[in-house]
This record gives structure tokens, C-alpha cells and sequence, in this order.
């Protein structure tokens, strides 16, 4: 299985605007609108090696401003060896490329990053004006 796909197993996504945050389940419209477009943006995507590591209080700093997705699971899940209860991306719509920043009840949002790159001139902006206008 991709990266990508682990996506389509969430229970809940997680929209965050400036500290503000809509949770969607699974089932409701806007949760599978948002789905939809995420798998459109990583349509053509590449995984990579990741760049960096998160540091759980630096993270939830960070998400107080600006705009963020993260996916919901049930259950823990592990990919490439690395466990997750929870996916958070920061939607910032100059983003060509996205570290996803893997959660963990044990310690936060602490530890080592998937990244995915978008390719083919797509940015995050799609995603960004989409979390900014459940706001509106």
C-alpha cells in the first residue's frame, strides 16, 4: 500500500484555521468532498524520503495560525515501519511538497515525518482556499 492510500481509512478530518478548528466524519458530505480533493492533489504525487522530524510543542504552536488537515484514525495504524493514530498537514497554499506529520497518543506529535511531493506545478492552494472558505 502508498502512502496515499492510508488516507482513504480515516474516521474524522480535522480542518484547522488559525486555531479554529471543524471536524468532519466520515459519512457527511463535506468529509468525502474533502477527501476527494485530497486524493485529487496527490493524484500524481511522489513519496519521498522525509526531511524532517516534528517536535510535538513546536507542532502545536505552529497550528494556531495558518491552515491544517489532519486525517483521523480508529485505530492505530503503521506504515513504513512507522506507527500513527493521526496525519497532520500544514495546507499552507505556497507548498509544493508536504511533510506529514504522524501523531501518537504516547508522544504527540513528536518524531519522524512522511513527505509527499505534489509534482507537476501543484501547490497546497487548492486544499488552503478550500479549509478558508468552511470559514466564510
Amino acid at each position: 500500500m502508498k502512502l496515499k492510500a492510508v488516507f482513504n481509512y480515516c474516521n474524522s478530518i480535522i480542518l484547522y484555521n488559525d486555531g479554529q478548528k471543524k471536524e468532519f466524519f466520515k459519512g457527511e458530505q463535506e468529509y468525502s468532498t474533502i477527501l476527494a480533493e485530497w486524493k485529487n492533489l496527490l493524484s500524481d504525487s511522489l513519496e519521498m524520503p522525509a526531511f524532517g522530524v516534528s517536535l510535538d510543542r513546536l507542532t502545536r504552536e505552529d497550528m494556531k495560525t495558518g491552515t491544517w488537515i489532519e486525517f483521523i484514525y480508529a485505530k492505530k495504524w503503521e506504515y513504513a515501519d512507522l506507527p500513527f493514530e493521526k496525519l497532520l498537514i500544514n495546507a499552507d497554499e505556497r507548498f509544493a511538497g508536504v511533510n506529514v506529520i504522524r501523531y501518537e497518543k504516547e508522544r504527540g506529535y513528536s518524531g519522524r515525518c512522511f513527505y509527499i511531493d505534489l509534482t507537476n506545478g501543484k501547490t497546497l492552494k487548492i486544499i488552503s482556499d478550500f479549509i478558508k472558505n468552511i470559514w466564510e
